[in-house]
């Protein structure tokens, strides 16, 4: 049954989604570049964060797959808060030696707040730092030079947001439901006193 204490965490629980931090449902754009960060061998190219790989480049995969110079099969999932980058298996280890730039360029991250910080892990692959990562408010750069991958690697970017960005407005429609259900809430609250009372 409606009542104050309903139509209180009601209201908050849609003002927390509203102001919600991440890249789910939001468009990125990813692309490969080389020999320098402005580069582009592949993309940019624009995909809607979601359930399921962004990119899935299996061997023999042509476009963007192709055109990024890098052995199938590959794959790229981009979630809420993390980007995992998967590759094998390859005949043979590989290593990233020309550049000064050979890596992914990650753009348009607008997940409701800046980004603060990246940390990068990884399997498989060696020379691969933080010290290979660079990112913006709204966007990161992995540069992969100077790292050797084996035959089967990933890595994962683990993305960290800043807490003082403004929240997501909420739409009229959203605050005038919430108006509503609070109106009912309350005059049921009433009703409910007076029927008590007499």
């Amino acid at each position: 049954m409606f009542n104050v204490r309903f139509a209180l965490s009601l209201f908050l629980g849609l003002a927390a989604t509203a102001g919600a931090q991440g890249l789910n449902g939001t468009n990125v754009s990813v692309g490969y570049a080389f020999p320098n960060a402005t580069t582009f061998l592949a993309g940019p190219t624009t995909y809607t964060v979601g359930s399921g790989l962004e990119i899935n480049c299996p061997t023999g995969a042509t476009g963007f797959c192709s055109a990024t110079s890098l052995s199938e099969p590959f794959s790229l999932d981009i979630s809420n808060n993390q980007i995992t980058f998967t590759q094998g298996p390859l005949p043979t280890a590989t290593s990233y030696l020309v550049g000064p730039f050979n890596g992914w360029v990650f753009t348009n991250l607008n997940a409701g707040a800046p980004i603060t910080g990246v940390n990068i892990t990884s399997t498989g692959i060696s020379n691969l730092t933080n010290s290979n990562v660079s990112f913006t408010a709204n966007s990161i750069s992995v540069n992969m030079l100077g790292s050797t991958v084996q035959q089967s690697s990933s890595w994962t970017l683990t993305i960290t947001y800043g807490s003082t960005a403004p929240a997501t407005p909420v739409p009229p429609s959203v605050v005038l439901a919430i108006v509503g259900i609070a109106f009912l809430a309350v005059f049921w609250h009433f009703t409910q006193r007076r029927q008590h009372q007499a």
